[in-house]
């Protein structure tokens, strides 16, 4: 595959009032968006960040935002996470507020910026499948889910788990939603976002059964999501991903109903009770 290089040409310009940290990246390598510069900004509030992609002009080719706070349809504090990319759009929600798996995203103008902007992503908290660097080099394989690695609450329709050493769940909701949960890969429970250092409470990044927050992201109207095994470039193999369609075809993967129990926490002050159901 090949790999986008960035290069920083500006570092830490302060702008408004609340304050605000600004870093530009220029892309040195050509891609189809046309993108030149990737600009990030950070509030010193801390509540998230906007990246911007931007072509030879200045003008803005593409953006990704995420803040942190109340999301409405979680009923808690969160991160909404918004993509827009030409005529492209996506909007996921997590319970998660420190660090963001984000699933495989199917839309192929979204696919080109988040390359493009993997590195930059990731030193801001956000980690992509298939990023080089992010797990190991053992091949994957697709299945439906097990009901180890699900709730009882709600059906999981479609579940299909990524296994090996990259190891997610992907499947949809009852309402349409899709859900993805990325399995911590030493496969403990309650642990830190390196799999196997010790937490407390809602600061665990992997949750009671080994999965990290659940990421939502609805279809757009009178569409649904199909799951299916897409062969991964960088992987060289299968791995779970969905699309949305308005004729969706016959399912690949069956629906199930999980052993785990809702609304549990991890140990310590704050538990984060329900923070990793979905």
């Amino acid at each position: 595959m090949k790999r986008t290089k960035l290069r920083c040409v500006l570092v830490l310009v302060a702008a408004g009032c609340v304050g605000e940290s600004s870093q530009k990246e220029r892309v040195t390598e050509h891609n189809d968006l046309g993108i030149a510069t990737l600009e990030l900004d950070r509030p010193d509030s801390d509540t998230g960040f906007e990246l911007r992609g931007l072509d030879g002009n200045g003008d803005e080719v593409a953006r990704f935002r995420l803040h942190t706070g109340a999301v409405e349809e979680l009923a808690r504090d969160g991160t909404e996470i918004t993509i827009s990319v030409r005529d492209e759009s996506t909007r996921m929600v997590t319970s998660e507020t420190k660090q963001w798996s984000l699933p495989v995203i199917h839309k192929p103008a979204t696919r080109v910026f988040l390359q493009l902007a993997a590195a930059t992503l990731r030193q801001a908290g956000v980690v992509q499948p298939g990023q080089p660097g992010l797990t190991g080099e053992t091949a994957l394989s697709t299945s439906t889910a097990g009901a180890w690695s699900l709730l009882s609450s709600p059906t999981a329709g479609q579940a299909c788990y990524t296994s090996s050493f990259y190891m997610a769940v992907l499947f949809v909701r009852p309402d349409g939603v899709s859900s993805f949960r990325l399995r911590n890969p030493y496969g403990s429970a309650c642990k830190a976002s390196d799999g196997y250092s010790a937490c407390s409470g809602a600061d665990c990044y992997y949750g009671p059964m080994g999965f990290a927050r659940a990421v939502l992201t609805a279809p757009s109207s009178g569409n649904s999501w199909h799951v299916y095994s897409m062969w991964d470039d960088y992987w060289q193999d299968y791995l779970c991903d969905a699309y949305e369609t308005s004729s969706p075809p016959a399912p690949e993967f069956g629906d199930v109903a999980g052993s785990g129990s809702p609304g549990l926490g991890c140990p310590g002050g704050g538990t984060g009770a329900g923070d990793w159901d979905y």
